[in-house]
């Protein structure tokens, strides 16, 4: 009985940390979005540009992370997305 336990447990825990992260959010649909999904106000750019505002994932999925880590589950960064 205490295994089947700490399995639930575990399997719960696993659950919940894989469904809660806020630094990773497909955003909506955005009606001002060109072709490549930024906005006008939006730019492709690279590394360390101090306007990162969120990434393109490898998977096609956008981030709203800004550092190490961001699209970890999504199979890397594609591109780095700049605000102007």
């Amino acid at each position: 009985m205490k295994t089947i336990k700490v399995l639930l447990l575990a399997t719960i825990l696993i659950s919940a940390y894989s469904c809660s992260t806020d630094d990773e959010i497909d955003s909506p649909t955005n009606t001002n979005q060109s072709s490549s999904g930024l906005s006008a106000n939006e730019y492709q750019c690279e590394t360390g540009n101090p306007r990162i505002i969120g990434a393109r994932c490898n998977d096609g999925t956008r981030s709203n992370a800004t550092g190490q880590g961001a699209c970890s589950r999504q199979g890397g960064v594609k591109y780095w997305i700049c605000s102007n």
